[in-house]
């Protein structure tokens, strides 16, 4: 909602947005027919991701095993190093549970990760062809975070504050939803009665089939449907930026 941001949105004859078109009065920015609402882009489609047995014998996961995994962003923000100890560390109070946590290519405290027991590090690109090896995650709220919506690994949402953006709304779409449990970062307590909640298999499968029934198809593909449409339509030459 920046002003400078909305005035730069006139610069563009069609805007592609990540979010479905009844979410529109959420955004609050009024772009017309401009705007087309293509969905969550992906990296991966939810058919492209491992089948389960596979994921997990390669990320050195049991088959039995209760995993969840910590995704808290590259590594930049900050706050980077105290998240990644919060999570962990409330984690460890459930020795039922194996943590698989990213290697977060910017955190300078990657090596840590083997410091601690319970936990394997796991560093691959893209990360969602490996969901299907995790029964739930902690994890930040950019823009990637409907990846794990769309692979329907029941998820508890801690936005990252400043510099990053939108991503108190990103947790909050899906929360609201029912798509994850939102807490606040660095709250011990509220992240501790998330994971209890996970813990129980049927609600962990309750909130997956709700994951699943909301998302639809990888807006990455309608995207690029709507470019070439436009490109074809003859209406001028386009830029893409």
């Amino acid at each position: 909602k920046n002003p400078a941001y909305k005035l730069g949105l006139q610069c563009y004859e069609r805007i592609l947005m990540p979010y479905t078109e009844d979410e529109k009065d959420e955004i609050g920015i009024k772009m017309g027919e401009r705007a087309q609402w293509v969905g969550d882009i992906l990296v991966r489609s939810a058919d492209e991701i491992l089948p389960r047995d596979v994921a997990r014998r390669r990320l050195g996961l049991g088959d039995d095993e209760l995993v969840f995994y910590v995704g808290l962003g590259g590594g930049g923000n900050p706050q980077n190093d105290d998240a990644v100890d919060w999570a962990l560390d409330v984690l460890a109070e459930f020795p039922e549970v194996r943590v698989a946590c990213a290697a977060q290519p910017l955190s300078k405290g990657a090596d840590r990760l083997s410091e601690r027991d319970g936990v394997v590090a796991v560093s691959h690109y893209p990360m969602m062809e490996y969901f299907s090896a995790f029964d739930a995650a902690i994890s930040s709220a950019g823009f990637n975070c409907a990846e794990l919506v769309h692979a329907g690994v029941p998820a508890i949402w801690a936005p990252l504050g400043h510099p990053s953006t939108d991503q108190e709304f990103n947790a909050r779409r899906f929360a609201d939803r029912g798509l994850g449990i939102a807490v606040k970062l660095l709250d011990a307590d509220a992240l501790k009665a998330a994971v209890e909640t996970l813990l129980d298999a049927k609600k962990r499968a309750d909130m997956a089939r709700a994951m699943r029934a909301w998302a639809g198809p990888n807006g990455a593909e309608v995207a690029a449907r709507a470019i070439l449409d436009y490109l074809a339509s003859g209406e001028g030459r386009v830029s893409v930026l």
